[in-house]
């Protein structure tokens, strides 16, 4: 009898440290510790926002950042047949686009044409009438814009308990797609704390510890404020080229692009395509005016001022080596995107039209 009655106190009470243990971890993961995230929590918002996909780099072929379409592709730009296999496809389009200021510019698909949308869902679209239904289905909401100049660094673990089930359990996070789709399917009885240290990448490509939830949403928030991501559809095809649009804070904003990584030209036009004259050539615009700029044998040197000219958002380029001499002039900003500054410049003389595009490396 004394051995049954043992037996019953030990089972209770093996029971109870079970559960009070149980209770713990419940209380550590769900209380209102700042480390845990919930489907409420700004940071779990803004790392949705960064690990979407990039359904605005091709603006110019789609005029959406409500999906993106799959590569390869056929497109007829102004007439045009042009097959888009990788990104530099994309300045290709653009520089068709370019080619005159007073035409009516136009960009079509030859179908199928499979798109992706910014949870990596895809399908495949087979006529007109079927893309334009998607795009009105899209709306005008921008309140889930990507934030492209942060990237983060995988693999990171992430604790994971769910309230109704009480289950804990560790999820390793290897690409974009998985985080993204991890905190989409949040719901209320979720919760998640993300295992640190980890690391991200800025968009100046430096690499930059985390620590904690604060500083990880602090480093995000200050991406998403230098970013002028192409979600604002600069790149709309329907839109007339003479259409200026008075944005205020131009400047600023094209100053901080300007002056994030290195970058190549991928169009220059006086007279002929001479685009090619410049392959190899790497752009560093400094902030203070200097340009540096790199090829396989040899370093050059310049300058850049950017201002309003008769209302006119202006580059100024000058360059010492004579290799350069045909990219110096007071430019006109034509568009600009967080990888791409699209210029133009009127000759005085003959009223001929040059073009220079820099793409980020």
């Amino acid at each position: 009898m004394k051995k049954f009655v043992l037996s019953i106190f030990l089972l209770t009470s093996v029971s109870m440290l079970l559960f009070t243990s149980c209770q713990s971890e419940e209380t550590q993961i769900s209380n209102e510790n700042p480390q845990n995230l919930t489907n409420t929590t700004l940071l779990t918002g803004l790392l949705s926002r960064v690990s979407q996909d990039s359904t605005s780099q091709d603006n110019v072929i789609d005029s959406t950042s409500c999906f993106r379409v799959n590569l390869p592709v056929t497109v007829i730009v102004n007439n045009q047949q042009v097959t888009i296999v990788d990104e530099a496809g994309y300045a290709t389009v653009q520089n068709i686009l370019n080619e005159f200021s007073d035409d009516d510019d136009e960009v079509s698909f030859i179908f199928p044409i499979t798109i992706t949308f910014n949870d990596y869902s895809t399908a495949v679209i087979t006529n007109n009438d079927d893309l334009d239904d998607i795009i009105d289905d899209c709306g005008d909401d921008n309140d889930d814009d990507e934030i492209e100049c942060l990237t983060v660094n995988y693999p990171i673990t992430i604790s994971y308990y769910n309230a109704g089930s009480q289950t804990p359990s560790t999820v390793t996070i290897s690409t974009d797609s998985q985080l993204y789709n991890f905190f989409d399917d949040f719901d209320e009885d979720d919760y998640a704390t993300i295992n640190y240290p980890i690391s991200v990448t800025d968009g100046n490509g430096q690499e930059i510890v985390i620590n904690n939830n604060t500083e990880l949403q602090i480093a995000i928030e200050n991406a998403d404020d230098s970013c002028d991501d192409d979600d604002d559809n600069d790149d709309d095809v329907n839109d007339d080229d003479d259409d200026d649009s008075d944005n205020t804070d131009i400047s600023s904003n094209f100053i901080s692009i300007l002056e994030t990584g290195t970058w190549r030209v991928t169009y220059f036009f006086d007279d002929a395509d001479e685009t090619s004259n410049f392959s190899g050539y790497n752009f560093t615009f400094n902030s203070n005016g200097n340009v540096s700029v790199i090829t396989n044998s040899n370093t050059f040197s310049g300058s850049w001022d950017a201002y309003v000219d008769d209302n006119e958002d202006t580059l100024e380029l000058g360059f010492s080596a004579l290799q350069l001499e045909e990219l110096e002039d007071d430019w006109e900003i034509i568009e600009y995107t967080q990888t791409q500054i699209r210029l133009k410049d009127v000759s005085g003389g003959n009223g001929e039209t040059d073009y220079l595009t820099f793409t980020k490396n």
